[in-house]
C-alpha cells in the first residue's frame, strides 16, 4: 500500500497511517474489507498476497530539509529511528493476523534518496554506520530489518528486483519479482544463480505502450528461455500480470485487463513446448472470451494475424450474445456516415453486410 492509495486494514495503526488515503472516509479498506475479499478469493481456488511498499512508497516519515530547515515536506520511511521499526513490527503483526498467507510481499522499488540525503540526522547516522553516501547501503540496511520483522512472524517475503541489485548481501532474501525492462532474462538468471526464487513481471505489463489488442506479444514470452540448470530454472516460480493505476479507472480496467491477462496464464500455467503456438492458440482465447463475455467481463476484443495471412477479427462471440435493437440501430447509422463516402456503399449495403456479419453467415443467405 502506498501513497495516494488505500490503506491497509490495521485498526491499532490507523491514525498514523489514514493520511496515505486519496480520501480517509471512503477511499480506505477495513479488515472486514479484507476478509471478505480473501474469502470470497478462496471459494474460486485464488490466495491474496498483501503488498506493503516501503520505504519508497509511503513518502510520510522523514522530514526533508531546505538548507538547515525543515522544508514541510516529508520523503521515504525513516529508517534511523528505532520507533520505526517498533511501528512496523506492529503493522506486521496485525497483516498477519488478516492475511493468511504466508508470502507477504515487502516492496523495495524506486526509493528517491533526495530527502534522505537532505536530512542532517540520516546523514549523520550515515556516517556513524560506515555508509559514507552510500543511500543504497541505508535502504539495505532498513530491508533487512523489515525482513528479520516478517521472518520472526513466519511469512516468506517477496522484494522487487532494486533490493536485489543493490545488495551486497543476498542471505536475508528470499523471492525476487523482476519487473524492470531490457534483458529481464539477464536478470532472471542473475537472481537464480544467487540460489533465490523468482517471479517475472518484466514481460507483462499490461499498462505499457503499444497495442491494446496484441496479445501474442505476451504469449510469446519463454520465462525459462535462460542459460541456467534443471535446478536454477526449477527456482522461477511464477509471473505477475501488472496493470497499475495511472491510466486505468472502472471505466476500462476490465477490457484492458482481459484477455490479455489469459494469454500470459497459459503461458505461466502450461508446458512451453506444448502451447509453442499462437495460431492454435487463438481459437481458445477467442473462446475463453465470449465465456468471459456471457458472464458479463467487459473483455476487449481479439484480433489475430494467423499463418496464412488473414486477419480474423473477433465477430465470433456475436454469435452467442443477444443483441439489442437500438444498439443494432446505433452500429448500423454509424456504419452509414462513416463509410458512405469513403467506401461508396449504399445504406442497405451496409446493413447487409453488418447483419451478416454479426449473424455469423454470409451476405447471401440473409
Amino acid at each position: 500500500m502506498s501513497a495516494g492509495k488505500l490503506p491497509p486494514p490495521c485498526n491499532q495503526n490507523r491514525l498514523a497511517l489514514i493520511q496515505g488515503a486519496f480520501q480517509p472516509m471512503t477511499h480506505i479498506y477495513t479488515q472486514s474489507d479484507v476478509r471478505r475479499v480473501i474469502s470470497y478469493a478462496r471459494m474460486r481456488g485464488i490466495r491474496v498476497l498483501p503488498e506493503f511498499d516501503s520505504p519508497g512508497q509511503p513518502d510520510l516519515l522523514t522530514p526533508c530539509y531546505k538548507g538547515d530547515t525543515p522544508s514541510g515536506t516529508f520523503g521515504p520511511i525513516n529508517p534511523t529511528s528505532p520507533s520505526t521499526y517498533q511501528f512496523m513490527a506492529s503493522l506486521f503483526k496485525e497483516v498477519a493476523s488478516v492475511f493468511p498467507d504466508t508470502y507477504i510481499h515487502l516492496g523495495g522499488d524506486e526509493v528517491d534518496f533526495y530527502c534522505w540525503r537532505s536530512n542532517p540526522y540520516i546523514r549523520a547516522f550515515m556516517h556513524k554506520m560506515g555508509f559514507g553516501v552510500d543511500f543504497n547501503k541505508l535502504e539495505a540496511f532498513y530491508i533487512e530489518k523489515i525482513v528479520n520483522i516478517t521472518s520472526t512472524l513466519r511469512k516468506t517475503s517477496i522484494v522487487w528486483q532494486d533490493v536485489f541489485d543493490y545488495h551486497e548481501q543476498h542471505n536475508s532474501l528470499s523471492v525476487v519479482e523482476v519487473w524492470k525492462q531490457g534483458c529481464y532474462l539477464c536478470e532472471v538468471r542473475k537472481v537464480v544463480k544467487a540460489g533465490l526464487r523468482v517471479i517475472l513481471a518484466s514481460p507483462w505489463y499490461l499498462d505499457q505502450p503499444g497495442p491494446t489488442h496484441n496479445w501474442a506479444r505476451y504469449y510469446n514470452v519463454w520465462p525459462l528461455a535462460f542459460k541456467g540448470t534443471e535446478k536454477q530454472k526449477r527456482l522461477v516460480i511464477g509471473g505477475e500480470v501488472c496493470l497499475w493505476g495511472e491510466y486505468v479507472d472502472a471505466t476500462n480496467l476490465s477490457p484492458r485487463l482481459w484477455p490479455r491477462a489469459s494469454a500470459a496464464a497459459e503461458r505461466l500455467w502450461s508446458n512451453e513446448r506444448q502451447t509453442s503456438s499462437v495460431d492454435k492458440a487463438f481459437p481458445r482465447l477467442q473462446e475463453f472470451r465470449c465465456k468471459l463475455l456471457r458472464r458479463g467481463i467487459q473483455a476487449e476484443p481479439l484480433d489475430s494475424v494467423v499463418a496464412d495471412g488473414r486477419s480474423h477479427l473477433s465477430w465470433f462471440c456475436w454469435r452467442f450474445l443477444p443483441v439489442k435493437r437500438e444498439f443494432f440501430l446505433s452500429i448500423v447509422a454509424t456504419c452509414m456516415l462513416s463509410m458512405r463516402d469513403c467506401c461508396k456503399v449504399n445504406a442497405s449495403g451496409c446493413l447487409l453486410s453488418l447483419h451478416a456479419h454479426l449473424g455469423g453467415g454470409n451476405a447471401a443467405s440473409h
